[in-house]
C-alpha cells in the first residue's frame, strides 16, 4: 500500500517500523500488542507518531510481524524537540501463535511473545480502580499491569503491579516518600514506603517472592480515598 485517506488526510508510506515487547492478548493466541519503535526511524519524513498497519508473513518456518509507517510528509526541515511515546499496536496474527516468538521482518530478528497467564495480577477487587492494560520491557523483561480509574473519579486512582528479575525491580528508580516499615507478604518481607502531599496519598510495597522474582506494587490514590495500611496489606497479599 503506497497511501491512503484518514479523516481526510492523505498518508502516505513512510517507511517500515521496526518493533519490540510483544504481549499475546488473545486467548487462542491469534493477536499480539507491540511497541511500533517510531523513535528509533532515522531521517523521518514526517513529524510526530504516525500511523501504524501491520502485515503477517512467514520468514522460512516461523511467523513474521512487519510494521509500516504512513504519514503526511513533512514540510518542515526540523521537527519540534518535543519526544512522543512509541505507539502501542494491535496485530492480527491471522494464524494461532504456535511459537514463543515472532519475527520482526524489517530486522529479521526474533522477539519473544510474553504470555499474560504467567505475570502475576492483582485478584482483590480495587475501589474506583480497573485492569487497564498489561505492557512488557523485553530488555529488562520488567512487567507492568496497569489499574486506572474512570477519567473524571474523585478518586483519581492509579495502581501500578511490576514484576520481573529481582535485578531489575532493584534498579527501578526509589520509590517516593519514606521507608514505612516491612511487611510479611505470603512467605516474603516487603519494603514499604509512605508518600503524600495536598493531592497525593501513594503507597510502594516491593518483596521478592522467589529468588528470581521482584514485584513493586505501588497504588496512588486522590488524599480522600487514600488506601490504609490494612487495605494494602490485603492487596498485596491477593498477588499471585
Amino acid at each position: 500500500m503506497i497511501s491512503f485517506s484518514v479523516d481526510g488526510r492523505q498518508l502516505r508510506f513512510a517507511g517500515p517500523v521496526p518493533w519490540a515487547n510483544a504481549v499475546l492478548c488473545s486467548p487462542a493466541g491469534r493477536s499480539v500488542t507491540v511497541d511500533a519503535l517510531v523513535s528509533s526511524m532515522t531521517n523521518k519524513p514526517f513529524c510526530g507518531v504516525p500511523e501504524i498497519r501491520a502485515v503477517t508473513t512467514t520468514s522460512g518456518e516461523h511467523l513474521a510481524v512487519q510494521l509500516n509507517a504512513y504519514a503526511t510528509p513533512s514540510t518542515s526541515h526540523a521537527c519540534p524537540t518535543v519526544g512522543y511515546p512509541d505507539p502501542h499496536v494491535l496485530v492480527h496474527l491471522g494464524h494461532t501463535l504456535t511459537e514463543p516468538s515472532l519475527v520482526d521482518a524489517t530486522t529479521g530478528g526474533a522477539h519473544r511473545v510474553l504470555d499474560p497467564s504467567t505475570i502475576p495480577a492483582i485478584h482483590a477487587a480495587i475501589a474506583h480502580c480497573n485492569a487497564t492494560e498489561l505492557t512488557w520491557d523485553e530488555d529488562t523483561d520488567i512487567a507492568t499491569r496497569l489499574y486506572t480509574g474512570e477519567p473524571d473519579s474523585p478518586a483519581d486512582c492509579r495502581v501500578s503491579l511490576q514484576s520481573g528479575p529481582r535485578s531489575a525491580i532493584d534498579n527501578l528508580p526509589t520509590p517516593r516518600g519514606r521507608v514505612d516499615s516491612q511487611e510479611r507478604v505470603g512467605a516474603a518481607v516487603a519494603d514499604g514506603w509512605l508518600y503524600a502531599d495536598l493531592h497525593n496519598h501513594m503507597w510502594t510495597f516491593q518483596w521478592s517472592p522467589t529468588p528470581s522474582l521482584s514485584i513493586r506494587l505501588t497504588v496512588n490514590t486522590a488524599p480522600l480515598y487514600a488506601f490504609t495500611h490494612q487495605q494494602m496489606r490485603a492487596l498485596a497479599d491477593s498477588v499471585r
